[in-house]
Protein backbone atom coordinates (compact mmCIF):
# COMPACT_ATOMS: atom_id res chain seq x y z
CA UNK A 1 0.00 0.00 0.00
CA UNK A 2 2.94 2.34 1.21
CA UNK A 3 4.43 1.81 -2.29
CA UNK A 4 1.30 2.27 -4.71
CA UNK A 5 0.57 5.54 -2.41
CA UNK A 6 4.01 7.08 -3.25
CA UNK A 7 3.49 5.76 -6.93
CA UNK A 8 0.43 8.07 -6.98
CA UNK A 9 2.16 11.07 -5.31
CA UNK A 10 4.55 10.66 -8.25
CA UNK A 11 2.38 10.90 -11.07
CA UNK A 12 -0.14 12.87 -9.60
CA UNK A 13 2.25 15.88 -8.07
CA UNK A 14 5.80 14.71 -7.72
CA UNK A 15 6.43 14.95 -11.68
CA UNK A 16 5.25 18.72 -11.55
CA UNK A 17 7.85 19.22 -9.73
CA UNK A 18 10.40 17.50 -11.02
CA UNK A 19 9.96 19.09 -14.48
CA UNK A 20 11.19 22.31 -12.91
CA UNK A 21 14.60 20.61 -12.03
CA UNK A 22 17.58 20.87 -13.80
CA UNK A 23 18.61 17.47 -15.35
CA UNK A 24 22.07 17.78 -13.89
CA UNK A 25 20.30 17.37 -10.36
CA UNK A 26 18.19 14.68 -11.73
CA UNK A 27 21.55 13.01 -12.90
CA UNK A 28 23.12 13.37 -9.43
CA UNK A 29 20.15 12.21 -7.26
CA UNK A 30 18.86 8.97 -8.72
CA UNK A 31 21.96 6.82 -8.39
CA UNK A 32 21.91 7.14 -5.17
CA UNK A 33 18.24 6.36 -4.86
CA UNK A 34 18.97 3.34 -7.22
CA UNK A 35 21.86 2.02 -5.05
CA UNK A 36 19.28 2.16 -1.61
CA UNK A 37 16.85 0.27 -4.10
CA UNK A 38 18.88 -2.26 -5.02
CA UNK A 39 20.40 -2.92 -1.47
CA UNK A 40 16.76 -3.04 -0.06
CA UNK A 41 15.22 -5.01 -3.12
CA UNK A 42 16.40 -8.66 -1.84
CA UNK A 43 13.81 -10.43 -3.80
CA UNK A 44 13.63 -8.55 -7.20
CA UNK A 45 17.65 -9.01 -7.43
CA UNK A 46 17.39 -12.22 -6.97
CA UNK A 47 14.74 -13.28 -9.79
CA UNK A 48 17.27 -10.35 -11.95
CA UNK A 49 20.21 -12.05 -11.30
CA UNK A 50 18.44 -15.22 -12.02
CA UNK A 51 17.19 -14.59 -15.55
CA UNK A 52 20.09 -12.34 -16.72
CA UNK A 53 22.26 -15.72 -15.65
CA UNK A 54 19.76 -18.19 -18.09
CA UNK A 55 20.02 -15.40 -20.69
CA UNK A 56 23.76 -15.44 -20.63
CA UNK A 57 23.85 -11.89 -19.60
CA UNK A 58 25.70 -11.99 -16.38
CA UNK A 59 28.66 -13.36 -14.32
CA UNK A 60 29.10 -12.77 -10.33
CA UNK A 61 32.03 -10.32 -11.14
CA UNK A 62 29.73 -8.12 -12.63
CA UNK A 63 26.38 -8.93 -10.93
CA UNK A 64 26.38 -5.86 -8.52
CA UNK A 65 27.52 -3.58 -11.28
CA UNK A 66 24.65 -4.38 -14.51
CA UNK A 67 21.97 -4.48 -11.68
CA UNK A 68 22.83 -1.20 -10.27
CA UNK A 69 23.16 -0.19 -13.86
CA UNK A 70 19.46 -1.58 -14.40
CA UNK A 71 17.53 0.02 -11.17
CA UNK A 72 19.25 3.60 -12.70
CA UNK A 73 18.30 3.12 -15.81
CA UNK A 74 14.89 2.03 -14.94
CA UNK A 75 14.78 5.21 -12.79
CA UNK A 76 15.99 7.39 -14.61
CA UNK A 77 13.12 6.46 -17.52
CA UNK A 78 10.36 7.19 -14.59
CA UNK A 79 12.10 10.55 -13.94
CA UNK A 80 12.83 11.80 -16.70
CA UNK A 81 9.23 11.07 -18.60
CA UNK A 82 8.53 14.34 -16.43
CA UNK A 83 9.86 16.33 -18.56
CA UNK A 84 7.81 15.83 -21.52
CA UNK A 85 5.75 18.68 -21.05
CA UNK A 86 8.91 20.96 -21.70
CA UNK A 87 10.13 19.17 -25.10
CA UNK A 88 9.11 21.04 -28.39
CA UNK A 89 9.63 20.72 -32.14
CA UNK A 90 12.15 23.87 -31.11
CA UNK A 91 14.25 22.07 -28.27
CA UNK A 92 14.21 18.32 -29.01
CA UNK A 93 17.51 18.48 -30.37
CA UNK A 94 18.43 19.90 -26.33
CA UNK A 95 17.19 16.61 -25.06
CA UNK A 96 17.66 13.72 -27.75
CA UNK A 97 20.77 12.61 -29.63
CA UNK A 98 18.96 10.37 -32.37
CA UNK A 99 22.12 8.21 -34.65
CA UNK A 100 20.82 6.78 -37.68
CA UNK A 101 18.42 8.51 -38.61
CA UNK A 102 19.13 8.56 -42.51
CA UNK A 103 17.94 4.76 -42.15
CA UNK A 104 14.65 6.05 -41.65
CA UNK A 105 14.51 8.90 -43.86
CA UNK A 106 15.34 6.78 -47.09
CA UNK A 107 13.24 4.12 -46.11
CA UNK A 108 10.55 6.74 -46.34
CA UNK A 109 11.37 7.87 -49.35
CA UNK A 110 9.76 4.92 -50.77
CA UNK A 111 6.30 5.71 -49.82
CA UNK A 112 5.14 2.83 -48.50
CA UNK A 113 5.89 3.67 -44.92
CA UNK A 114 7.89 1.85 -42.18
CA UNK A 115 7.33 -0.32 -39.42
CA UNK A 116 9.29 0.34 -36.21
CA UNK A 117 10.79 -2.49 -34.20
CA UNK A 118 10.65 -0.39 -30.55
CA UNK A 119 11.64 -3.64 -27.73
CA UNK A 120 10.85 -3.05 -24.19
CA UNK A 121 14.40 -1.52 -24.13
CA UNK A 122 15.87 0.85 -21.90
CA UNK A 123 13.39 4.11 -21.91
CA UNK A 124 11.99 2.60 -24.82
CA UNK A 125 8.75 4.58 -24.95
CA UNK A 126 11.34 8.06 -25.85
CA UNK A 127 11.27 7.03 -29.10
CA UNK A 128 8.24 9.32 -29.92
CA UNK A 129 8.83 12.79 -28.11
CA UNK A 130 12.48 12.45 -29.76
CA UNK A 131 10.77 11.61 -33.53
CA UNK A 132 7.32 13.02 -33.10
CA UNK A 133 8.59 16.59 -32.82
CA UNK A 134 11.34 15.87 -35.15
CA UNK A 135 8.23 16.17 -37.50
CA UNK A 136 7.79 12.15 -38.32
CA UNK A 137 3.69 11.18 -38.04
CA UNK A 138 3.89 8.07 -35.95
CA UNK A 139 1.72 5.44 -34.52
CA UNK A 140 1.71 3.43 -31.58
CA UNK A 141 0.00 -0.22 -31.50
CA UNK A 142 -0.93 0.03 -27.70
CA UNK A 143 -3.54 -2.10 -25.58
CA UNK A 144 -5.63 0.07 -23.91
CA UNK A 145 -9.25 0.25 -22.19
CA UNK A 146 -11.27 -2.81 -20.55
CA UNK A 147 -10.14 -5.72 -19.76
CA UNK A 148 -6.97 -4.72 -19.81
CA UNK A 149 -7.01 -1.74 -17.43
CA UNK A 150 -10.61 -2.83 -16.37
CA UNK A 151 -8.14 -5.36 -13.94
CA UNK A 152 -7.08 -2.02 -12.01
CA UNK A 153 -9.28 -0.76 -8.76
CA UNK A 154 -8.84 1.59 -6.53
CA UNK A 155 -5.29 2.89 -5.80
CA UNK A 156 -4.20 1.17 -8.87
CA UNK A 157 -6.71 3.01 -11.09
CA UNK A 158 -5.48 6.10 -9.79
CA UNK A 159 -2.57 5.68 -10.53
CA UNK A 160 -3.04 4.44 -14.18
CA UNK A 161 -4.78 7.27 -14.56
CA UNK A 162 -2.02 9.73 -13.08
CA UNK A 163 0.57 8.26 -15.25
CA UNK A 164 -1.53 7.97 -18.32
CA UNK A 165 -1.84 12.40 -17.99
CA UNK A 166 1.43 12.45 -17.10
CA UNK A 167 2.72 10.20 -20.36
CA UNK A 168 0.31 9.61 -23.22
CA UNK A 169 -1.33 12.80 -23.58
CA UNK A 170 2.27 14.16 -23.81
CA UNK A 171 3.59 11.88 -26.48
CA UNK A 172 3.71 13.49 -30.06
CA UNK A 173 1.84 10.15 -31.42
CA UNK A 174 -1.55 8.81 -32.36
CA UNK A 175 -2.31 5.51 -30.39
CA UNK A 176 -3.81 2.98 -32.34
CA UNK A 177 -5.38 0.42 -29.60
CA UNK A 178 -5.72 -3.05 -30.34
CA UNK A 179 -7.24 -4.47 -27.25
CA UNK A 180 -10.51 -5.74 -28.83
CA UNK A 181 -10.23 -3.84 -31.80
CA UNK A 182 -10.91 -5.50 -34.99
CA UNK A 183 -10.21 -2.50 -37.04
CA UNK A 184 -7.21 -1.89 -35.37
CA UNK A 185 -4.97 -3.82 -38.50
CA UNK A 186 -7.31 -1.43 -41.08
CA UNK A 187 -5.67 1.49 -39.22
CA UNK A 188 -2.21 0.20 -39.14
CA UNK A 189 -2.21 -0.74 -42.94
CA UNK A 190 -3.26 2.73 -43.98
CA UNK A 191 -1.53 4.67 -41.73
CA UNK A 192 1.53 3.03 -43.74
CA UNK A 193 -0.60 3.57 -46.89
CA UNK A 194 -0.40 7.32 -46.02
CA UNK A 195 3.15 7.35 -46.00
CA UNK A 196 3.73 7.20 -41.78
CA UNK A 197 5.17 5.18 -39.41
CA UNK A 198 3.98 2.63 -37.25
CA UNK A 199 5.57 1.68 -34.12
CA UNK A 200 5.64 -1.83 -32.56
CA UNK A 201 7.06 -3.22 -28.70
CA UNK A 202 8.43 -5.89 -30.60
CA UNK A 203 8.71 -7.80 -27.40
CA UNK A 204 5.10 -6.61 -25.99
CA UNK A 205 3.01 -9.70 -24.67
CA UNK A 206 -0.19 -8.46 -27.10
CA UNK A 207 -1.64 -10.03 -30.22
CA UNK A 208 -2.70 -13.39 -31.35
CA UNK A 209 -0.13 -14.55 -33.85
CA UNK A 210 3.01 -16.18 -31.67
CA UNK A 211 6.00 -18.08 -32.86
CA UNK A 212 8.38 -19.77 -30.83
CA UNK A 213 12.56 -18.69 -31.42
CA UNK A 214 15.94 -19.10 -30.17
CA UNK A 215 16.92 -15.95 -28.25
CA UNK A 216 19.74 -15.73 -25.48
CA UNK A 217 19.99 -19.57 -25.31
CA UNK A 218 16.66 -19.72 -23.97
CA UNK A 219 13.19 -20.53 -26.42
CA UNK A 220 11.20 -17.12 -26.25
CA UNK A 221 7.84 -16.40 -27.80
CA UNK A 222 7.15 -13.14 -29.91
CA UNK A 223 4.18 -11.78 -31.83
CA UNK A 224 4.62 -12.56 -35.58
CA UNK A 225 1.91 -9.79 -36.61
CA UNK A 226 4.72 -6.73 -37.01
CA UNK A 227 6.01 -8.76 -39.88
CA UNK A 228 3.27 -9.63 -41.30
CA UNK A 229 1.85 -6.13 -41.32
CA UNK A 230 5.33 -4.81 -42.85
CA UNK A 231 5.18 -7.80 -45.53
CA UNK A 232 1.71 -6.80 -46.64
CA UNK A 233 1.94 -3.13 -46.68
CA UNK A 234 5.53 -3.49 -48.48
CA UNK A 235 7.14 -1.12 -46.08
CA UNK A 236 10.64 -0.96 -43.90
CA UNK A 237 11.08 -3.11 -41.44
CA UNK A 238 13.45 -0.94 -39.19
CA UNK A 239 14.87 -2.03 -35.55
CA UNK A 240 15.01 0.60 -33.06
CA UNK A 241 16.71 1.33 -29.55
CA UNK A 242 16.49 3.61 -26.82
CA UNK A 243 19.46 3.84 -24.80
CA UNK A 244 19.60 6.36 -21.45
CA UNK A 245 22.02 8.74 -22.12
CA UNK A 246 22.62 12.42 -20.80
CA UNK A 247 20.81 14.70 -20.93
CA UNK A 248 17.27 12.33 -21.45
CA UNK A 249 18.43 9.80 -24.05
CA UNK A 250 19.77 8.47 -27.66
CA UNK A 251 17.61 6.93 -29.83
CA UNK A 252 19.62 4.37 -32.40
CA UNK A 253 18.10 3.69 -35.30
CA UNK A 254 19.57 0.53 -37.34
CA UNK A 255 19.61 -0.16 -41.25
CA UNK A 256 16.58 -1.95 -42.02
CA UNK A 257 15.96 -5.72 -42.19
CA UNK A 258 16.60 -7.13 -45.47
CA UNK A 259 13.53 -8.41 -47.39
CA UNK A 260 14.30 -11.15 -49.53
CA UNK A 261 11.80 -12.54 -52.38
CA UNK A 262 9.55 -14.83 -51.11
CA UNK A 263 10.34 -13.91 -47.24
CA UNK A 264 8.24 -15.25 -44.38
CA UNK A 265 7.15 -13.08 -41.07
CA UNK A 266 9.10 -16.13 -39.58
CA UNK A 267 11.96 -15.40 -41.10
CA UNK A 268 11.99 -11.70 -40.79
CA UNK A 269 11.97 -12.61 -36.91
CA UNK A 270 14.64 -14.37 -36.46
CA UNK A 271 16.84 -11.84 -38.98
CA UNK A 272 15.38 -9.03 -36.04
CA UNK A 273 16.12 -11.32 -33.42
CA UNK A 274 19.77 -11.62 -34.29
CA UNK A 275 20.05 -7.77 -33.90
CA UNK A 276 17.92 -7.86 -30.85
CA UNK A 277 20.34 -10.00 -29.10
CA UNK A 278 23.62 -7.65 -30.03
CA UNK A 279 21.98 -5.14 -28.25
CA UNK A 280 20.56 -7.35 -25.26
CA UNK A 281 24.35 -8.22 -25.00
CA UNK A 282 25.80 -4.86 -25.78
CA UNK A 283 23.62 -3.43 -22.68
CA UNK A 284 22.38 -6.19 -20.41
CA UNK A 285 21.14 -3.31 -17.80
CA UNK A 286 18.83 -1.71 -20.65
CA UNK A 287 17.19 -5.13 -20.51
CA UNK A 288 17.13 -6.32 -17.12
CA UNK A 289 13.93 -4.92 -16.22
CA UNK A 290 11.53 -6.66 -18.92
CA UNK A 291 13.71 -10.00 -17.94
CA UNK A 292 12.26 -9.63 -14.09
CA UNK A 293 8.95 -8.41 -15.15
CA UNK A 294 8.28 -11.37 -17.29
CA UNK A 295 9.57 -13.49 -14.97
CA UNK A 296 7.30 -12.26 -12.51
CA UNK A 297 4.27 -12.19 -15.41
CA UNK A 298 5.15 -15.60 -16.59
CA UNK A 299 2.44 -17.09 -14.37
CA UNK A 300 -0.59 -15.47 -15.25
CA UNK A 301 0.49 -14.27 -19.22
CA UNK A 302 -1.25 -16.47 -21.94
CA UNK A 303 1.97 -16.59 -23.61
CA UNK A 304 4.76 -16.70 -21.21
CA UNK A 305 8.29 -15.03 -23.04
CA UNK A 306 10.33 -17.75 -22.38
CA UNK A 307 9.17 -21.26 -21.75
CA UNK A 308 11.74 -22.28 -19.32
CA UNK A 309 10.38 -20.45 -16.68
CA UNK A 310 10.47 -22.57 -12.83
CA UNK A 311 8.04 -25.04 -12.84
CA UNK A 312 5.84 -23.46 -9.75
CA UNK A 313 5.58 -20.36 -11.82
CA UNK A 314 3.63 -22.68 -14.36
CA UNK A 315 2.06 -24.73 -11.63
CA UNK A 316 0.64 -21.53 -10.24
CA UNK A 317 -0.23 -20.38 -14.04
CA UNK A 318 -2.40 -23.66 -14.42
CA UNK A 319 -4.57 -22.83 -11.21
CA UNK A 320 -6.29 -20.25 -12.34
CA UNK A 321 -4.45 -17.66 -10.26
CA UNK A 322 -3.76 -14.03 -12.29
CA UNK A 323 -2.26 -10.86 -10.66
CA UNK A 324 -1.86 -7.11 -12.50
Amino acid sequence: MIGSFTKWIFWRYLRIIIAHMPLSVIHTIVPAISLFQLIASGNRRKITISELSSSGLIDKNKAFKILYRSVINQNNFQVKMCYLPNINSENVNDYFRVDGLQYLDEAMKIGKGTVLLNPHFGPFLLVMPALGHMGYKLNQVVLQGEPITGRRKGLNRLIYDAKFDAIDRNLPANFINAANNKLAIRDVLTSLSENQIVLFASTGRGGKSWHEVSFLGRRATFNLMPFKVALKAGSALIPAFVIDSKPIAKVIIEKPLDVLEGETPEKMLEKYISVLSLFVKRYPEHFAFYLYDMHIQAWWDDHPFFSDYPVKIRQRKVEGNRVE
